[in-house]
């Protein structure tokens, strides 16, 4: 399976203030990762993050040559993507789009094939924020509109993730 150079991290969804800052909703394991990136990428272009907050779950972030509402305003709905070569992943941490349809080998030596990518298997919906049930409905729609119920956060399925490593 090849490894894309570029990950989507997130989306930029309004500005904030009018100094040009930006709210990013991240689509990573938490705003304080995404934070930590020097250089971001939003339409092909590389972007320095000058500096950056988490507010409420969010990342508000100064981008170089963003300076002004109008210019904040131009990167609204745009997807935030990091360089695969500037993260620097814990050991045993995996980014989401690297273990999907991954082959399942036990500890002893038996293998089963991978599921297709849009077939969740699982799902504890209390362990996911507003921005993470965004994420899976990018990749689920059709089996989410059908299962979740009007209150996903008591609802209970499997998806085929790996706990405590997913970025």
């Amino acid at each position: 399976m090849d490894k894309k150079q570029f990950i989507e991290a997130g989306k930029v969804v309004n500005t904030h203030g009018v100094k040009g800052e930006v709210k990013i909703q991240v689509w990573l394991d938490s705003p304080e990762f995404l934070k930590k990136f020097k250089t971001v990428y939003i339409d092909n272009r590389a972007i320095k993050l000058v500096s950056g907050r988490v507010h409420k779950g969010f990342l508000i972030a100064v981008l170089d040559g963003v300076d002004d509402v109008n210019a904040a305003m131009s990167l609204k709905n745009k997807t935030v993507f990091i360089d695969r070569k500037d993260a620097k992943l814990p050991k045993g941490a995996y980014f989401l789009q690297d273990i999907i349809g991954a082959a399942v080998v036990t500890e002893d030596g038996e293998s089963y094939t991978p599921l297709p990518a849009d077939v969740p298997v699982s799902m504890n919906c209390w362990a996911f924020s507003n921005s993470m049930l965004d994420e899976l409905y990018k990749r689920f729609p059709a089996w989410l509109d059908a299962n979740l119920p009007v209150n996903p956060t008591k609802c209970e399925y499997f998806l085929p993730f790996v706990t405590n490593a997913m970025i």
